[in-house]
């Protein structure tokens, strides 16, 4: 009796070990993660500390990416809208195509944005990736996406509607910054403010982007030039061949903030029509890109095109 007592305190004792065992098991499988994901999370850090080591980075319109971090399987990007009061307006009104007009620029942002490693990785390891945008001094717009709610936005943002609402958007946000100030080879001058006072002064040194506006599926960008390195002349001969017209397009697309700045024209198949206007000689001359030109020097993911 007292044998068989034992017999079956061993056996239950063996059976608890082993049922130790296999939920240790399971455990270790759950809960530990793999040498590969040790290293694609390692890998993950680093490249937001690059990110963060360039920041604030211009994506496009009045965005800014001002922080990038990674944690507990999370992928956040931090945006912030540079705005004025009637902004500030449209902002609170517009959150919803704000969203999807971030999550666009992400995607379509070749350094520090969307490529088939991200949809991978988001897709295998149950990544969330997440996106703030800083519309007041602390309001935020937050947007958050799994794997499958991330494919599913990418169908999503580049429906005609809402292509339509990014262009209205990206319009609206440009032009509330304009006068936009270049010197003469193209190169962004943030640091000279413009206002009645220099208006007309700067003019005579600087390219001026006036305003952007759309007509049918022409994007029109209204520029006045000093005609101190390229004169109206320039131009008109540039836009007698379609070969220097696109060689004038390859060399804006040398510019990155350009180039992903085209990419919302691409999915629209919107044209770019260029409106140069000669201080000195009073003359107005148009050069207009067509779609295809463009699509033929703009990377879009493969994701975004139509099937």
């Amino acid at each position: 009796m007292i044998k068989k007592i034992f017999k079956i305190i061993g056996i239950s004792l063996l059976i608890g070990i082993l049922g130790l065992m296999i939920i240790g098991t399971i455990a270790n499988i759950i809960l530990i993660p793999s040498k590969e994901k040790i290293k694609v999370d390692q890998v993950m850090y680093a490249t937001m500390n690059r990110i963060n080591s360039e920041c604030p980075i211009h994506v496009g319109a009045n965005f800014y990416l001002t922080k990038a971090c990674f944690n507990c399987d999370t992928i956040c990007y931090d945006y912030e809208l540079r705005y004025n009061t009637e902004t500030d307006k449209y902002y609170s009104e517009n959150s919803e195509i704000l969203k999807k007009l971030t999550t666009f620029l992400f995607v379509v942002n070749e350094h520090y944005g969307w490529n088939s490693k991200w949809a991978a990785l988001i897709n295998k390891y149950d990544y969330i990736w997440k996106q703030r945008i800083k519309i007041c001094d602390e309001n935020f717009i937050t947007a958050e996406f799994n794997g499958n709610e991330l494919n599913s936005a990418l169908k999503d943002i580049t429906s005609d509607e809402a292509l339509q609402s990014y262009l209205d958007a990206t319009l609206f946000l440009v032009n509330q910054g304009t006068p936009i100030i270049f010197d003469e080879e193209g190169n962004l001058l943030s640091n000279i403010q413009v206002s009645k006072d220099n208006y007309i002064e700067l003019s005579k040194k600087y390219q001026l982007l006036k305003s952007l506006s759309l007509n049918d599926r022409d994007v029109i960008c209204e520029f006045s030039i000093p005609e101190v390195i390229y004169s109206s002349a320039i131009f008109k001969e540039i836009n007698k061949n379609p070969e220097t017209v696109e060689l004038l397009l390859k060399e804006m697309c040398t510019d990155l903030e350009f180039k992903d700045f085209l990419k919302i024209f691409v999915l629209a198949k919107c044209n770019l029509v260029f409106r140069y206007y000669g201080i000195k000689s009073k003359e107005l001359v148009e050069i207009k890109i067509p779609y295809s030109m463009i699509r033929h020097h703009t990377y879009i993911p493969p994701e975004l095109l139509e099937e």
